[in-house]
């Protein structure tokens, strides 16, 4: 959804839970090419009045942002290999400072999750590394506190070409579902192409009794600088 600001067009990112907030990435230039460098998320009163910046610099990616009740955990940085120096930052209103809760140094940090109430939060990481190439990022899914305190690490790939992405919660927050995907690269007419060949598993929060495959699939999705776009290809239906 684009929306129309003071400084041109932007794009939607979503509420705050209370609804008195919109959150925006501005998109002043339209360019594919610029927004693939990351920009500010910006929020706006929805009564009306100016808009402040909420996170500084980061991609624009849906599954890059999660609310932990009322706080925003957002995956951030300046580069559009998420491999590289992605850290965790907090944010809110009414000031909407950030504040880094988990740092980009041997790790970069991608698509956090929050479970409900907001007492817990899942993200992927693998490490730290520049021009990684796509399809190598072997992350794996940890459990943290929103502040930032890692709990445990909660996955781990069997294999060095596996990795694991887009944790998300249970209804309860005893489970976790999370894709495992492995990138196959081909060449064709035209030059190279790939597909991911994944698993869509189950882990427990306590970290007790290793992982579940549900699913098997295929998907034309190769993690485009390190980027897989599994928001808009799956969805967990878990009715109330």
């Amino acid at each position: 959804m684009v929306i129309t600001g003071p400084r041109g067009p932007a794009v939607f990112a979503g509420f705050s839970p209370d609804g008195r907030w919109l959150l925006f990435w501005p998109d002043e230039l339209c360019s594919g090419s610029t927004a693939a460098d990351g920009m500010p998320l910006d929020a706006v009163p929805t009564t009306g009045g100016g808009s402040v910046t909420a996170v500084k610099h980061m991609l624009r990616y849906p599954d890059f942002l999660s609310w932990c009740g009322r706080r925003l955990i957002a995956a951030a940085g300046s580069s559009r290999e998420t491999q590289l120096n992605s850290k965790l930052v907090a944010t809110g209103a009414p000031t909407w400072r950030s504040r880094t809760i988990e740092p980009a140094s041997k790790l970069s940090w991608v698509s956090p999750s929050c479970a409900k109430p907001g007492k817990l939060l899942a993200a992927a990481a693998g490490a730290n590394i520049e021009n990684a190439g796509f399809g190598v990022e072997h992350r794996s899914i940890w459990l943290l506190r929103p502040s930032g305190v890692i709990v445990r690490r909660l996955t781990q790939p069997p294999a060095r070409e596996l990795s694991d992405e887009a944790p998300r919660f249970s209804r309860d927050g005893r489970w976790i579902l999370f894709v495992r995907t492995r990138v196959v690269f081909f060449r064709t007419r035209v030059g190279w192409s790939g597909v991911s060949i994944n698993t869509i598993e189950l882990t427990r929060t306590n970290g007790n009794g290793g992982v579940v495959s549900l699913v098997h699939f295929t998907s034309n999705d190769f993690s485009y600088y390190d980027h897989f776009n599994w928001p808009d290809e799956i969805d967990w239906y878990q009715p109330r």
